[in-house]
C-alpha cells in the first residue's frame, strides 16, 4: 500500500512538473519580425509657437493622423496616431479588434510597442519607420490646420 501510494504521489507530482512547464512555455513571448505599410492623413492645428513660416515649425504642433495598411501578424490595420509633433502615440487595431499601442517619434522614425489587447497584450518591440509625403500639404489658414497625405512602412521587431 505504501509503494502505491509514493507511485501515485510520484506521478502526481510529475503531472505537476509537466503542466507547470508547459504553461511556462505557453507564457513566454516569441520574438518575431514585424512589418507594416500603409497610408495616412494627419492633420495639423496651429497655435501661437506652431505656425507655418515660424522658426520652428512643425515642432510643437498638435496633430492627428488616420490611416489603413497591412501589417504582419495584424493583417489589414487601421491606425490612429496622436501628439505633439514630433512625439506621439498610435493605436494599431486589426480586422479582428486586437490593438498595438505605439509611442513614436516621428523625427527619427523610432517606433516602440508598448502593449495592445487580445493576443498582443503585454506585447513589446521596437521598429522604424518611414513617412514619404504624398503630394503639397492643404494650409487652411481660417481653420488653421495644414493636412498632408503620407505613405509609410515600419520594419522591426516584435514579442507577444
Amino acid at each position: 500500500m505504501l509503494v502505491k501510494t509514493r507511485g501515485r504521489a510520484l506521478g502526481v507530482v510529475l503531472l505537476v512538473c509537466l503542466f507547470s512547464t508547459v504553461v511556462a512555455n505557453a507564457q513566454q513571448k516569441a520574438d518575431r519580425p514585424f512589418k507594416m505599410t500603409g497610408h495616412s492623413q494627419v492633420v495639423m492645428r496651429f497655435t501661437e509657437s506652431c505656425y507655418p513660416g515660424s522658426q520652428y515649425f512643425p515642432m510643437g504642433c498638435p496633430y492627428v493622423g488616420r490611416g489603413e495598411g497591412v501589417a504582419s501578424h495584424l493583417g489589414k490595420i487601421t491606425t490612429t496616431d496622436v501628439g505633439i509633433f514630433p512625439l506621439g502615440a498610435a493605436v494599431i487595431i486589426a480586422a479582428n479588434g486586437d490593438q498595438l499601442l505605439f509611442s513614436a517619434n516621428n523625427a527619427t522614425g523610432l517606433m516602440e510597442i508598448n502593449g495592445g489587447t487580445g493576443r498582443f497584450d503585454g506585447a513589446t518591440g521596437v521598429a522604424i519607420g518611414t513617412l514619404t509625403p504624398d503630394g503639397d500639404p492643404i494650409v487652411d489658414p481660417v481653420a488653421g490646420t495644414l493636412t498632408q497625405e503620407f505613405s509609410w512602412t515600419a520594419e522591426g521587431r516584435i514579442k507577444y
